[in-house]
């Protein structure tokens, strides 16, 4: 597409031209280089004369180790591009996730909010057929609020914040989604939609309620760019939110050959990995190229971090030695620095600085308060984050946070200042100056108990309002909720289901008679099925179900075995979006099938 003429004053009244500025602990150099613009005539630095709000673009990359980036000291790979942005943007020396592992992290960023607030202390599955596993639907992301407020939302790639039809992207803000739901996902199209389709990793990429086909020898991370630049290049007049939730450089290790070639005397699981890094850097590059070409970059707040630090062999296991999370302690799962310290970088060219290092610690939540202020929107609930716009253009000064908090189940953390208080699995709690040793290797709590108990009564404080963890003792929820087929709800809305469900079973013992009094209803596109009887639920074993389109013949009887997570999406194999179907489905034991019940629903059309 033709691009949009429009003068830069960016370029003119950027602050590139001074260096590196520091900013925290006072203005110093920053306030100097403040003045300077003003004396230059850049008004209300960078203020645009049309008044328009600001279009926001975030990039999230997945389990990125803190060293493996040019702008963080890495010595083993180059990245270009994301040193580009931190040198055109400000850098996040002390920038900290809400979480140490994917879920809860996500789940943070795009509420603003502590995760313990709604009590997601744990890492989510992928069931589509469970309605609790998920972002709590009385949570409001602030990607809602700006799509409220006239803001164009649009999703590419992972989401992992539930499966179910209640928390699926396009109904939790984003108008548009291109992308796939579980937590993790294989890169090439030979790999995806593959063998058992309850494997949310082979998933079919789903764009609205379309399965997307990528060719055998296409990569995730590029796809995931192309469709974000097609949102780019979408209709113009509204600002834009754009989340470009990258798997990269997130398990399974499958870099494009000749990246991975680049790093092969680092090592095979090392070569891989930083190739998936490697082709991040390429197409955060690519991104910021379609930003310029379309003259939208001057108008457009550009976020960059990870949403937890790189795996480590003391969370993740011995051959999880890949990722560099120097100098920081330990890794993804851990509330030690290696696992919520990551890169994090926010450029907005003549408005912020460029070239700038913030010290003070600041948190993904504060992208949710900073958005919305920018925006003009007032949250529906009140937010953890902070508004860094004041912060970064030096009107305010000092740290944003009184303190900084984390729960990890039973493991807890909260930073004040240069002080950190840290309990770990089944070691007493630990004290450290996190700026005088990121290695967290001396534990000052010995001589600094009144330090020490300061800080655990403000994290009381702070635990006291939060709700208690959703998925703690996750084994037992797993088993008792996730393994039978009660309240599962299936909907046309968002995916197109796969063929069939094709599952094995492990089934030991000698089960009871047939079970009856299976029960289904239907309304509003979603078909519910629950299984009413006295008795042990587990005497279920499985289920048998057929379906049968508007004029069409009823499908063979297949088999959905109970004992394990196959996708609900089996039970309408085929079907298109906007189509009245209808359902049989009869439980069945060793003693043989119960009786059908039938269920009819016809699509609302969303």
């Amino acid at each position: 597409m033709a691009s949009r003429p429009r003068t830069s004053r960016s370029r003119q009244c950027g602050i590139s031209r001074f260096g590196t500025v520091r900013v925290g602990g006072g203005l110093g150099l920053f306030a100097v280089a403040l003045a300077a613009l003003a004396a230059a005539g850049c008004p209300g630095l960078g203020f645009r004369d049309d008044g328009r709000r600001p279009n926001v673009v975030l990039i999230l990359a997945d389990d990125l180790g803190y060293r493996d980036l040019g702008f963080t000291g890495a010595t083993e790979i180059e990245t270009p591009n994301l040193d580009r942005l931190a040198a055109e943007g400000v850098r996040f020396d002390s920038g900290y996730v809400a979480h140490p592992v994917c879920a809860p992290s996500r789940g943070g960023l795009l509420t603003g909010r502590y995760p313990a607030r709604f009590g997601m202390d744990g890492n989510l599955g992928y069931a589509p057929f469970d309605p609790h596993e998920g972002l709590p639907v009385g949570e409001t992301t602030f990607v809602a609020s700006l799509r409220a407020a006239g803001y164009r939302t649009g999703m590419v790639g992972k989401w992992h914040l539930g499966a179910a039809p209640e928390f699926l992207p396009r109904v939790r803000g984003f108008e548009e989604f291109t992308g796939f739901l579980d937590g993790v996902h294989y890169y090439w199209g030979r790999d995806i939609d593959a063998g058992d389709p309850s494997d949310g990793a082979r998933a079919p990429i789903t764009s609205g309620s379309r399965a997307v086909r990528l060719r055998a020898d296409e990569y995730l991370t590029d796809f995931v760019t192309d469709r974000a630049i097609d949102f780019l290049r979408g209709p113009y007049g509204d600002p834009f939110f754009l989340y470009v939730s990258y798997n990269a450089p997130h398990r399974p290790l499958q870099a494009p050959p000749e990246l991975a070639a680049k790093y092969a005397h680092l090592g095979e699981s090392r070569s891989r990995y930083l190739g998936m890094v490697d082709s991040l850097d390429r197409n955060v590059g690519r991104l910021l190229q379609e930003l310029e070409t379309t003259a939208l970059r001057e108008d457009t707040i550009v976020f960059f971090l990870s949403d937890n630090g790189g795996v480590h062999p003391a969370r993740s296991g011995p051959t999880n030695d890949f990722a560099d999370n120097g100098p920081f302690r330990d890794g993804k799962g851990s509330l030690f620095e290696g696992g919520i310290r990551v890169p994090f970088v926010a450029s907005w060219p003549g408005r912020w600085p460029s070239g700038a290092a913030y010290e003070e610690p600041v948190i993904s939540l504060d992208i949710a308060a900073t958005a919305l202020a920018l925006a003009g929107v007032t949250p529906e609930k009140p937010l953890d984050g902070v508004n860094l716009d004041p912060f970064l253009r030096g009107e305010v000064s000092g740290p944003p946070h009184r303190a900084l908090f984390w729960r990890n189940g039973l493991d807890y953390a909260v930073r004040s200042g240069d002080w950190k208080l840290v309990k770990h699995e089944a070691a007493p709690p630990q004290l450290f100056r996190t700026e005088d040793d990121a290695g967290e290797s001396w534990d000052r709590l010995p001589d600094e108990i009144e330090r020490a108990e300061g800080l655990a009564d403000l994290w009381n404080d702070w635990n006291h309002g939060n709700a208690g963890p959703r998925f703690h003792g996750r084994g037992e929820y797993d088993r008792k909720l996730t393994g039978y087929l009660a309240d599962r709800a299936l909907s046309l809305r968002e995916i197109t289901a796969p063929e069939e469900c094709q599952i094995r079973a492990a089934i030991g013992g000698t089960p009871p008679a047939a079970p009856v009094g299976l029960r289904a209803t239907g309304d509003d596109g979603v078909v519910r099925f629950r299984w009413e009887r006295a008795g042990d639920p587990g005497s279920i074993l499985g289920w048998e179900y057929r379906v049968r389109a508007a004029g069409a013949d009823w499908s063979e009887w297949r088999r959905l075995y109970e004992t394990t997570g196959c996708t609900t999406e089996a039970l309408v194999a085929g079907l298109e979006n906007g189509r009245r179907h209808e359902v049989e489905l009869r439980a069945w034991n060793a003693a043989g099938p119960g009786p059908a019940a039938l269920a009819a629903a016809t699509p609302d059309g969303r």
